[in-house]
């Protein structure tokens, strides 16, 4: 196993609200699956994280991987931390091989809901 950090996508900072993205890449027979993941992470002091959530299951429900299965079941959550209010949610990994269509989807919705946390920083706050 081979744990690793995509440089073009970690971290994506978005002023009091972050997102970490990682990747984890397991071979197995017949393919490779990299397992990418995000965790979004807020200060607790507005509803960024709130906004933040919503488009991750708009744009998850939106995808057409997983062989009709709702792909928005990858988006888990919003959480608490128990000290000093941290909120966050974390996005699972697909699971599919690498250039398989599943993976495909899960890899344009990634990249839709970073661009989007990039475009809206400012009004997340």
């Amino acid at each position: 196993m081979r744990i690793s950090a995509d440089p073009d996508r970690l971290p994506v900072l978005i002023t009091s609200l972050g997102a970490l993205v990682g990747t984890t890449e397991v071979t197995k027979r017949m393919g490779y699956i990299k397992h990418h993941a995000i965790i979004v992470i807020d200060s607790g002091y507005g509803d960024g994280i709130v906004a933040a959530h919503a488009e991750a299951l708009r744009v998850f429900a939106a995808s057409e991987g997983l062989g009709g299965r709702v792909m928005a079941s990858v988006v888990g959550p919003i959480i608490s931390s128990p000290v000093n209010g941290y909120r966050s949610f974390y996005i699972a990994p697909d699971g599919s091989k690498e250039g398989w269509s599943d993976s495909d989807a899960g890899d344009v919705a990634r990249d839709q809901l970073i661009a989007w946390l990039g475009e809206n920083r400012e009004s997340l706050g």
